[in-house]
This record gives structure tokens, sequence and C-alpha cells, in this order.
């Protein structure tokens, strides 16, 4: 995939309404924020404006002040089953009656991109097309590929102004036809109030479905793929954060399942016999806001780097990474406030896993050959320090890992600092090694502020916590 401007990414608003696809060959071609739609040149496609109509987009999310629809998951791009030349963008925004309906829709709409128009740069020949009128979750909307390896189950939970709905609405989209709806009503049914963290998604296999909201907990499910049937609910209580700010992600193996609770990022072992002992806080904001802004954590996206990314709840220039989602505990090794080139917000594009095929065929989720997108941006004028201290707080001991930064030093030592500033402990670096394991089993229990110096020189600063 040639390298992308980003800096173009500043044309078009992007909140947290993304839906974006590539062409056959995977190169981007187009993303729309809910208002419009934008090609590869981040110009408008032709007759895509006017997405959504409604008093919101009119007079907030799409004026001339407008920063784009703010619903998380409320569209998605879908390529027509069978067909190099036929989009699907499905999309809908809250009902604009009052402040009481925020978290409903009344329409799923389907507009249509062809991309051999305009000379390869595509242009809507069907808009706002209503092909599903009731009240469904203006949020939640995603897509797995059917179990024949073609066509498209595409899914919206539904919802009422007085909550406890537990339904689930879905469309078939095969190369003739949008099929359905089909509607199930499977567990729990959600409160009426809950929070505006309301992520959902597939794992990469497609035998697994989450709803996370962060302010009541996981909605989990197992999903027939050439059935499209939902079963084996289950329901895991995350009750108590600071904040309703979160979101969920599964890893590439689809075994583990991470849920970020604004200041925490949880791991549950969805194979486990027993999910309540499974469940394992992998790690804590360390405290990173800059000028203010909090980089604690939000939505989350599984990458075809085989990383798991994780957005800031403010909008800075940072992002958190799972590095290696398929290890058990702290050996994921999460690492925060990774620089980017630009700022971003809480939510990542949204988008199906178009690796996966037929049912029981091998596939492969992500490729782990490709470059991590946080150090292939190229416009950074320095490439951050990779080095993660885990598990933090911590017992005993802690984690060292320099990942690609080893042999780019001769000398190195790991200082401790306690809160008066005094040097309680010092650990030497060796040449060729990355990982370490340090004991402050000595230590009183409080906070520690850590320096990694490398030939002379404090190359990144960071606090751990030790704790009975």
């Amino acid at each position: 995939m040639k390298q992308i401007d980003f800096k173009k990414y500043l044309k078009p608003d992007l909140d947290n309404c993304i839906a974006e696809i590539c062409d056959t060959s995977g190169q981007f071609f187009a993303v729309s924020n809910g208002c419009k739609i934008y090609n590869k040149d981040f110009d408008v496609l032709k007759n895509s404006d006017n997405l959504n109509p409604g008093l919101y987009t009119k007079s907030y999310f799409c004026g001339s002040t407008g920063i784009g629809v703010t619903y998380t998951m409320c569209a998605i791009m879908l390529p027509k089953p069978q067909n190099d030349s036929i989009i699907y963008l499905f999309h809908k925004i809250v009902h604009a009656v009052d402040t009481t309906s925020l978290w409903y829709t009344d329409t799923l709409r389907v507009s249509i991109i062809n991309t051999k128009k305009q000379n390869g740069k595509g242009e809507v020949i069907l808009k706002n097309f209503p092909m599903y009128k009731d009240t469904i979750m203006s949020e939640q909307m995603t897509a797995v590929r059917h179990g024949n390896g073609i066509d498209w189950w595409l899914v919206n939970p539904t919802w009422t102004s007085k909550g406890n709905d537990n339904r689930l609405l879905m469309h078939l989209i095969t190369k003739d036809s949008i099929k359905g709806p089909y509607i199930q009503a499977i567990g729990k049914k959600q409160k009426k109030d809950s929070g505006t963290s309301l992520q959902a998604g597939f794992s990469p296999d497609g035998s697994k479905y989450f709803r996370f909201y962060d302010d009541e907990g996981l909605y989990y499910y197992n999903f027939d793929r050439l059935k499209g049937v939902f079963s084996n609910f289950k329901f895991l209580p995350i009750i108590g954060q600071k904040m309703r700010q979160g979101g969920a992600e599964f890893s590439s193996n689809s075994r583990y399942l991470y849920m970020s609770g604004y200041e925490k990022i949880f791991q549950l072992d969805t194979e486990a016999e027993d999910w309540s002992k499974s469940l394992d806080t992998v790690a804590y904001w360390d405290g990173f806001a800059p000028k203010g802004f909090s980089s604690r954590f939000s939505y989350m996206k599984l990458a075809p780097d085989c990383k798991i990314y994780v957005y800031p709840t403010g909008t800075i220039p940072y992002i958190t990474v799972i590095n290696y989602p398929n290890k058990k505990g702290a050996a994921c090794k999460v690492e925060q406030h990774i620089k980017l080139i630009s700022h971003t917000d809480n939510s990542p594009p949204n988008y199906p896993n178009f690796r996966l095929g037929k049912m029981n065929e091998p596939f492969s989720p992500c490729d782990s050959t490709i470059s991590p997108y946080i150090s292939g941006l190229g416009d950074l004028k320095e490439k951050p320090i990779i080095a993660n201290v885990y598990p933090n707080p911590t017992a005993d001991e802690f984690n060292l890992d320099l990942f690609g930064y080893v042999q780019q030093y001769q000398n190195g030592v790991m200082q401790l600092y306690n809160t008066q500033g005094q040097n309680v402990l010092s650990f030497p670096l060796l040449p060729d090694h990355d990982e370490y394991r340090f004991d402050i089993s000595t230590l009183q229990n409080g906070l520690y502020i850590w320096n990694l110096v490398l030939d002379g020189k404090v190359k990144k600063i960071g606090k751990i916590i030790k704790m009975e």
C-alpha cells in the first residue's frame, strides 16, 4: 500500500462517525464523516453531500461550523458482493425530535457509490434511501462476512426511548439484493440510560460478538455466520468507572477481549471456564495529559499490523497501543501516549474484517509483517523511543521492554527516584538486550519516578506505583 499524505486528513472534519474503504487493490478509496463522502484526494464525491437529512445534521453536525457526526459506529462501507464497481454506505443519525431521543434513530439508510464514475474517483448514484424504519440505536453498527465467504451480515441493535430492549436487527447483503430485516431478541435487556461509550464488534473469526457499555458492562454472544443466529449470551458487569468513556476489541486470535474503562484496560479470556477469574487489568493510565487534555483510554480497533490501537478521550496527537494482544496478562505490553503527526479524537474508523473467508476456512486476520503504523507515519521530527514498564502498579518486581530500541545504545541504566527526588535504585542495562525484570521488593509502597538513561541522556521518564 503506497504512502498516504496524512496531512490531507485535516481537510474533512472526521469526528466519531468515520466509515472508510479501500479499492480492490488495497488503495485508499473513500471516507465518510456522516455528512459527506470524500474520495482518495479528499475532494467531495459527486452527489454525496447532505447525507442523513435532519435537524441535527443541518444545524449542528454538518453546518458551517460542523465537525462531522459525533456518534460512533453510525456508518459503515461494504463492497457489494461479487461486484468491483459498487460500494454500499449504510448510515443512520440521531432522531432529531428532543433531547430524550439522542440514543436512537428512526431510519437506517443506504447510499450507493459507483467507483467507476468520474474517471475512477467515484460518484453517489443513490443517496439516503430508507431501507428500514423503526427505532434502532444510533451507534454500534457493524458487519461480518457470511459463512459462505461472499455475502455480509449487517447488524444494528434496536433501541427505544424507554430502553428495556434486547433485540438485534440484521440484514443480509448479497450480490442480488439486501435481504431482511431479521430480528432476534436475546439476553439481558439494556438499561435506559447506558453511557456514551457504545462500541460493538465481531471477533476476527466471526464467531463472537460483543456490545460494550463501560458504565454497565459487557454483552457477549456467539454467532453462527451461516445461519445468522446469535446464541450463548453472557453478561459481565463492569461498573464504577469515574467517567463513561471506553471501548472494546478482540485480539487477532479471537480469544482475548480488551475493554477500556477510562483509566484502566481490562483483558478477558473468552475461552476461560470462569470469566470472573480471567478478567485482568493490564494497564493503568499513567497520568499523561498534555496541555490539560486527557490521554485516558477510549475506543479500540484491531489494525492490520496485529496491534490494537486505543484512542484517547481527548483531542490530542497521542495514542495507546496494545503491542501483543494475543498474549495473556501483562505480556500483551500496553504502551501509552505514542506520538502522532496530527490530533486524533476518541473514535477509530468503522470497518469489518475483510480478510475473513468461508466458514472453517483458514485465514489470516492481520499481517504481522506490516510495519507498525505508529512508527511508519514518516513526518515525525523525532521517532518516539519505544519503552514500556509493566505491570503497573506492582507488588515486588516490574519488567522493562525496549522493543525496537535495542542495539541502539552502548551504555544504559534504569533509575528509580522517590517523590522527594532521591535516587533509590539503579539498574544497569546491557547492549543487545531488550527485556529486563527488576526487583523492587525492598522499597516501601508508594509512587516512584523512573528514568531511562541511554548513553548519558534521559530518553524517557515515567511513573510506577509499588503496592502490596
